[in-house]
């Protein structure tokens, strides 16, 4: 629920002073409400703020077909709708559900209050979600600092693996050089004239 505070001027449509005229004074005809409004101008700025300023919010959104998004104020069974930065008023509706005036009001006076009260359970539901997605935004950043800690364990220990590699490979190699060295022996003991003419013998 909105708090009534202290609310600047506001100007106002021409379309919204007609209206003011024919609503509200219920003057009819286009050349009297026009006359009217000619000769009662400041009149009609100041009326239609004071209505503002008594009026209490209800939303702002786009309604029916409007495709603008506008703010709407209600004070008894009259509806200010605002542009939405609130410089000026657009028009002023009569709220009319069929019945006489005092019936209009309170039918008026009991929606109100049900909105406010749905405003105040939208406002805790709000509160509420506002803290639900904070504690889940903590709770996924102590997770997402885990996942850190184990992605930089993994590099550590890829590491590690690689440097395991690497030592096999060297361990592997360290058997290279007696391996030559046996078998130049082996060639230098077998490297006889009586080796090679055996081996032309065993060739044929």
């Amino acid at each position: 629920m909105e708090v009534m505070a202290e609310r600047k001027h506001i100007d106002l449509t021409k379309h919204c002073k007609t209206r003011y005229v024919e609503r509200v004074k219920g003057i009819t005809g286009n050349f009297a409400v026009q006359e009217y409004v000619a000769a009662n101008n400041e009149r009609i700025i100041q009326d239609v703020n004071k209505i503002f300023t008594y009026s209490d919010f209800l939303i702002e959104d786009r309604i029916g077909e409007d495709k603008v998004v506008r703010r709407f104020y209600v004070k008894d069974d009259i509806l200010l709708v605002l542009s939405k930065d609130e410089s000026v008023i657009v028009t002023l509706i009569k709220v009319d559900f069929g019945f006489p005036g005092k019936t209009n009001r309170n039918i008026v006076k009991d929606l109100l209050m049900e909105i406010n009260l749905l405003k105040e359970d939208l406002e805790e539901s709000e509160r509420s979600i506002v803290d639900y997605v904070n504690a889940k935004t903590l709770e996924r950043e102590r997770y997402f600092d885990k996942i850190q800690l184990l992605q930089e364990e993994i590099n550590s220990l890829n590491l590690t693996i690689k440097q395991i590699d690497v030592d096999i490979e060297k361990k592997k190699e360290s058997t290279k050089v007696p391996k030559l060295k046996i078998k130049e022996y082996v060639n230098m003991i077998c490297n006889s004239r009586a080796f090679k003419d055996d081996l032309k013998q065993m060739g044929k």
